[in-house]
């Protein structure tokens, strides 16, 4: 009975972690699709053809759709706990209870491949706080400048992204598991 019980409680833990996996990915899903239009907008304010006045509109949008990634990375939270900010959430220790007993855990460390590709998306000097992004694109230099920087910051967030899907997979095997488990075990009990 304790065996089933605790089998129980590691598939809602381990589905809990896949939630809070699923926000910080849908999160990052939508920062590259904001990535792609300040890339577009970089790339048109460095064409030779826009306008100075063109060039301030764009860079008036450039500089909203930063601060809409900064707030995404300060308020993607799970259960209130922040995911994406630079020191907290999964840029630090994770782990997760994913069965009854104190061996059965998923753990993200803060040195590990999902870590890692968070700091380079949000970290100090990356990303939204990245030397380029943060001057704009109300120049042609500037517009230039930032389409490099930008090509970067969209790389990293699929890398994190892909991290995110990865332990998303491994838990949803965990979860199958776990009930295959519970299963073969309530049998065995009613026996």
């Amino acid at each position: 009975q304790s065996q089933s019980s605790g089998q129980k409680v590691g598939m809602r833990n381990s589905q809990d972690a896949i939630s809070m996996m699923q926000t910080a990915e849908g999160a990052m899903d939508e920062m590259s699709n904001i990535v792609q239009r300040m890339k577009d907008l970089a790339t048109q304010s460095a064409n030779g053809t826009s306008t100075a006045e063109d060039r301030k509109a764009m860079d008036a949008e450039f500089t909203e759709l930063r601060s809409e990634l900064d707030n995404i990375t300060n308020n993607t939270t799970f259960g209130g706990q922040s995911l994406l900010k630079s020191g907290t959430g999964f840029q630090g220790d994770v782990t997760f209870q994913i069965g009854g007993t104190s061996a059965e855990k998923l753990e993200l460390k803060s040195t590990g491949t999902l870590a890692t590709a968070l700091k380079e998306v949000v970290g100090t000097g990356k990303g939204t706080d990245g030397a380029a992004v943060k001057v704009g694109i109300g120049d042609q230099g500037k517009a230039t400048a930032s389409m490099a920087e930008l090509d970067t910051f969209s790389q990293k967030i699929g890398e994190s992204r892909s991290a995110f899907g990865a332990n998303i997979n491994r838990l949803e095997h965990t979860v199958n598991n776990l009930s295959n488990m519970k299963e073969n075990t309530d049998m065995a009990n009613g026996r």
